[in-house]
């Protein structure tokens, strides 16, 4: 049964047009990974599908609309989290909350409640509807580890359908059977998992490009071949102007002139004929935009970067962790790994001085300047622009930071945009250009990936593997981190630890 059918649907914001035709069909019980570049309008199709906005042409067909459900981006506001406080919420959502490993009786303080909380919240809060239409944009936002694996087991097991945009790339293979792909105003569409779909485009893309090879190489004959008539041709006429050297001028000329006329027309039916051959052959295929970049350690000195010596912190009788002692060479790359709530962003709070340990002692090289990419970026003026945002941060913008700018797709035009007129993941995109610019040997980076489209995730993967300075990174990115680091800080059982092996080696040996 037929449950979504879009057909010719278009949509524009302003003069920047999102659709151009979207035509596509999902039967009832399907399992659909959503997938496109930041601003491609995978949120504005949800919302069209949600009936929570209109296309401006075409038409949306949904039997089960009247019960679907939506799971925002950064779900529940302070005012939503005000008014369930005050009035509550269901049972089953309860439920939902104790599968997702969330404490169901912490209604007196949602207020406080982390983004990871929030989201799995939100979702139990749609789940105990059992929606027939399951709309999730980006599920697992700040879901640590365990929600995730929860959340994948409820989706296997839910009855209805489900439509989910995420970057996170171990979801996508865990829940989807079928991958759309906004591109270039269209629906593209491809079987199986998030893996499978790459396999295919990679393959699609090889298979594209060999016969836009083989289209030069035929192109290169038939200019040749145009060369040739064309040289023919003028032989000809040359010919046909020279003194016969029999003495015989009776008819000759004119049998001459008769067959350059000829030739001149055969050579001009042949130019047609291979001219429509040369602009028939298959254009380039479009590449994947490649985002390259580097970040330079500007601070050789100083072995260790990071000490802590029987570290403890608490919030009254909630103890994040006690007595905990480790150390953080330079050049080290580090996963800060564990539950939501376990103390990861108070830890990273601790290293920038914003919070002071209860007992025991962290230390941080004075010859290191850490550069902390947080969760959230309560900093931006919003009526800043994007230029003058980085040039207060930065101080200058020379050719080779414009340059940069643009292959990480922040044009010009974004640069006069006001920063509250950016979607999440470009917001994102101006932080970790702050990043790269302001050349630090330490960064301590708090959920990255966040917003992050997925080439852009796999572009920040490779600069981060060659990155010469320290790394700290929190991330439920399972993929980002086995690429990434090469040691692991473990939060566990009310302690920090230090693991000696890469993150892919800790997982692998947690047979995760």
């Amino acid at each position: 049964m037929t449950q979504i059918n879009l057909k010719h649907v278009k949509k524009a914001w302003g003069d920047q047009e999102l659709f151009t035709d979207v035509s596509f069909s999902v039967s009832y019980g399907e399992r659909i990974g959503l997938v496109g570049a930041n601003g491609s309008g995978k949120s504005t199709l949800f919302n069209i599908l949600a009936g929570r906005d209109e296309p401006d042409s075409g038409t949306v067909f949904i039997p089960a609309r009247s019960s679907s459900a939506l799971l925002k981006q950064n779900p529940l506001s302070d005012l939503e989290l005000a008014a369930m406080e005050r009035g509550g919420f269901p049972e089953e959502a309860r439920r939902y909350m104790r599968l997702l490993h969330m404490d169901p009786d912490r209604t007196a303080a949602l207020m406080t409640l982390s983004g990871g909380e929030r989201t799995k919240l939100a979702l139990s809060l749609i789940l105990c509807e059992n929606p027939k239409l399951l709309l999730l944009d980006e599920p697992t936002n700040h879901l640590d580890f365990a929600g995730t694996q929860m959340l994948i087991s409820l989706l296997c097991d839910y009855p209805g359908t489900i439509l989910a945009v995420s970057h996170d790339r171990y979801f996508l293979d865990r829940t989807v059977t079928r991958v759309l792909e906004i591109e270039q105003g269209r629906i593209l569409e491809y079987p199986g998992n998030y893996s499978y779909y790459r396999d295919c485009k990679a393959r699609l893309f090889q298979e594209k490009m060999h016969r836009f090879e083989e289209g030069r190489k035929e192109q290169k004959r038939i200019s040749e071949a145009i060369s040739q008539v064309k040289q023919w041709s003028e032989k000809a006429h040359r010919d046909s102007t020279k003194p016969d050297p029999s003495g015989l001028t009776m008819g000759v000329k004119e049998k001459k002139r008769a067959k350059a006329k000829k030739m001149d027309k055969k050579v001009k039916n042949d130019i047609r004929r291979l001219e429509k051959l040369v602009t028939s052959v298959e254009p380039r295929p479009a590449e994947e935009k490649s985002i390259r970049f580097s970040i330079a350690s500007d601070s050789p000195h100083g072995r260790r970067i990071l000490e802590a010596s029987g570290l403890t912190k608490a919030y009254g009788d909630n103890v994040l962790f006690a007595d905990s002692s480790f150390t953080a060479a330079r050049g080290e790359h580090i996963a800060l790994w564990g539950p939501n709530g376990c103390g990861k962003s108070t830890l990273i709070a601790m290293i920038t001085g914003d919070e002071t340990a209860d007992s025991g002692e962290l230390r941080v090289s004075p010859s290191s300047r850490p550069y902390v990419l947080p969760q959230t970026f309560s900093g931006f003026l919003q009526k800043q622009t994007v230029r003058s945002y980085l040039l207060e941060e930065i101080g200058h913008l020379s050719g080779s930071d414009r340059a940069l700018l643009a292959n990480m797709d922040i044009t010009a035009r974004h640069l006069e945009q006001p920063l509250r007129t950016l979607s999440f993941g470009e917001q994102m995109r101006i932080k970790l250009a702050e990043l790269i610019l302001t050349q630090r040997d330490f960064i301590i980076l708090d959920e990255p990936t966040n917003h992050l489209d997925l080439p852009m995730r796999e572009m920040l993967e490779n600069m981060l593997a060659e990155y010469p300075g320290t790394l700290l990174l929190v991330s439920h990115d399972l993929y980002f981190l086995r690429k990434t680091c090469s040691k692991v800080l473990v939060f566990e059982d009310g302690r920090i630890q230090r693991i000696e092996d890469s993150f892919e080696e800790y997982m692998d040996k947690k047979k995760w």
